[in-house]
């Protein structure tokens, strides 16, 4: 049995009926489906599974505290959003060597080149057609993995992001004090 999974508020902009169209569509046989997170959506996604008979392939898990667990079980970690802002599913995901597919939106696009896994079309035939390329090519999985590893240990490790954070905070610092200078003189 393999595992494709994603995780996420189940709110409209995070994609997740195109998620369950695309499993819907997926030709990759002894898959389930795994949708992790709450919201108010969550009626109507179990209205869509009924529905469409996708009960046996996709299942709800709700809201997951071991996060760690569900990727060691994932063959492949997809967020369908719409847009992004940092997406940490896709960190995580990268941290625990999951291989990614994601649409190729605001966020993802920074996180995720064709090298470190897969950006395609926010369509649910894209989706569909990418977890399927991928759950068939293992070889494809591991580089993609051990690429996006390697790019999260270079750039997104808790220090490198405290180190950047800082960074922020010193220069909205220094420009205050300088415009604070400013007033100063020239209000005089």
């Amino acid at each position: 049995m393999r595992a494709v999974a994603t995780a996420c508020r189940l709110i409209e902009y995070k994609g997740i009926f195109r998620f369950l169209e695309a499993a819907k569509i997926s030709r990759s046989t002894n898959t389930v489906f795994l949708i992790a997170g709450q919201g108010g959506l969550r009626p109507a996604i179990e209205r869509f599974i009924h529905e469409n008979g996708l009960s046996g392939k996709v299942k709800l898990a709700g809201y997951v505290t071991d996060m760690e667990r569900l990727y060691a079980v994932c063959d492949v970690i997809v967020l369908c959003s719409d847009c992004e802002g940092m997406p940490y599913l896709l960190l995580e995901a990268m941290r625990a060597k999951c291989p990614v597919v994601a649409t190729a939106v605001p966020g993802n696009k920074e996180l995720i080149s064709q090298d470190r896994g897969m950006l395609v079309k926010p369509a649910a035939a894209s989706i569909a057609a990418a977890i399927d390329e991928l759950l068939a090519d293992e070889q494809k999985q591991r580089r993609y993995a051990e690429n996006a590893y390697a790019h999260f240990c270079r750039h997104h490790t808790l220090e490198k992001q405290v180190s950047k954070l800082a960074q922020v905070y010193r220069s909205c610092i220094s420009a205050r004090h300088r415009n604070y200078a400013k007033a100063e003189f020239c209000t005089e």
